[in-house]
């Protein structure tokens, strides 16, 4: 029997500097493991993460706001929702679901890590999992969300032996978008989002991600998701509707494969 409930929330400030963090619960057989993370990327600077399998705390969400408070961590962010949720499942078979809320496409949020104090727009989501990554029918995720002051785009695609994609610009389905090398076509009214080549936040295998948090756990799942990596990366980005800029934001976006 496999379950994971993950949470992933972000900010980005106006002037580029990236928090990423992650609230996991996973049960396989005997193993049960309570991780997160939390990073902290600067431009000019390498980035910087923190992970911890003990005092793990998961976000705790309500109607409008979504807050995490992490002490061993040092984090302590609220997330102020803007847009309505989104919820989908993804994926359901008789040997699991993949369930996905994005609880919050657009907040404005502020998180303190340690004395430094952050703010800008954030994203929030929760994924619910009994369907193991290595029955996963697919082989390549790519996965992100474009934020600024007046929109919200958030994409999902599959590669493999299921392909599919799913993409929300302001909430409103979005059936005829695909993601290319430099953002997003097929919007609606002729939208395109484009985003620079940016910078690198995160490159590793999965496995390394909490290798040094909890080893023992690392041994047992190596041969199943040994071959996980993603490459996240952090982007300025432009909404483009007939050659005109609706607006500039931030773009998170990245590449799981295995």
């Amino acid at each position: 029997m496999f379950t994971l409930d993950k949470w992933y929330v972000d900010l980005v400030t106006d002037d580029g500097a990236a928090l990423i963090g992650y609230s996991a619960d996973l049960r396989w057989h005997a193993i049960h493991l309570r991780y997160a993370s939390f990073l902290v990327s600067r431009p000019g600077q390498p980035p910087r993460e923190h992970a911890i399998v003990r005092g793990v705390t998961a976000p705790d969400a309500t109607a409008d706001r979504l807050r995490w408070w992490s002490p061993p961590l040092r984090v302590r962010g609220v997330w102020h929702r803007l847009t309505p949720t989104i919820e989908e499942t993804l994926l359901e078979t008789p040997a699991g679901t993949i369930a996905w809320s994005c609880l919050f496409p657009r907040a404005r949020a502020t998180v303190e890590v340690g004395d430094a104090r952050y703010e800008g727009f954030g994203y929030g989501e929760q994924l619910r999992l009994s369907l193991a990554p290595w029955d996963f029918p697919f082989r390549a995720l790519r996965w992100g969300r474009h934020l600024s002051a007046g929109h919200s785009l958030v994409w999902i695609e599959w590669e493999g032996t299921l392909a599919r994609h799913w993409a929300w610009l302001d909430g409103a389905p979005q059936p005829a978008a695909r993601v290319v090398s430099d953002g997003v076509i097929g919007l609606a009214a002729g939208c395109v989002l484009h985003w620079d080549s940016g910078r690198e936040v995160r490159r590793r295998s999965v496995i390394e991600a909490v290798h040094d948090a909890a080893p023992a756990v690392v041994r047992r799942l190596t041969g199943r998701i040994g071959s996980m990596d993603e490459h996240k990366r952090l982007s300025r980005s432009t909404l483009v509707a007939d050659g005109k800029v609706l607006d500039e934001g931030w773009a998170i976006h990245e590449e799981v494969t295995w």
